[in-house]
């Protein structure tokens, strides 16, 4: 989804040792680029390092490739991960190798990250007292059996300011039941939260 999976931040000092790390970021560019990965150089010269790690951060960047002269010197960049912070070192003839396996591990862990937290926040109830309660103590979706009546999702709108959220794509094995509102037959799991 990230527009950008990699952002090489190259480490200069405007000196005349820049031009050769400059060269060898316009080398990795085409190299990673070549291989399909989505890739970003950050040649602003008035911008500090942190400054620019900072920035591509909060936007999102699952990887941040750093080289600088000492990098060039052991034949290597440093790769550091959104998803800890980790930084590895990491030998220039395995780079494209060690990007795309890294945009694997940081997409199954932020995948793995969100359903937790999902899971966490949703509460199932199985009747409509319950389904108050469960909004006033605890955050994120609660849901159960839901018949789908028009009516009763507009009664909890007005009573609870909860909104009908979806139907999961995936419905449980056992979400056929009484409605946690009405308490007729209901075929599906219904999630409902409240905007804030």
């Amino acid at each position: 989804v990230a527009p950008h999976q990699v952002v090489i931040v190259p480490i200069t000092f405007g000196k005349e040792k820049d031009a050769p790390v400059l060269e060898k970021v316009d080398a990795i560019e085409k190299e990673l680029k070549a291989a399909g990965v989505r890739v970003i150089k950050d040649l602003r010269d008035k911008m500090k390092p942190g400054f620019k790690y900072s920035e591509w951060e909060m936007k999102g960047v699952p990887i941040r490739l750093e080289i600088g002269p000492k990098d060039l010197e052991k034949d290597q960049v440093v790769l550091v991960s959104r998803l800890n912070r980790e930084k590895y070192f990491t030998p220039m003839a395995q780079l494209t190798n060690r990007v795309q396996s890294l945009l694997v591990e940081i997409q199954d862990g932020l995948l793995r990250e969100a359903r937790e937290f999902r899971d966490a926040h949703t509460t199932r109830v199985s009747n409509y007292d319950e389904f108050k309660e469960a909004l006033e103590t605890t955050s994120g979706f609660v849901g159960g059996p839901f018949c789908g009546d028009v009516e009763a999702e507009n009664q909890i709108k007005i009573e609870t300011k909860a909104t009908l959220r979806c139907y999961p794509l995936d419905q449980p094995a056992d979400a056929a039941g009484a409605c946690f509102m009405t308490g007729k037959p209901a075929e599906k799991i219904a999630w409902f939260a409240r905007a804030f």
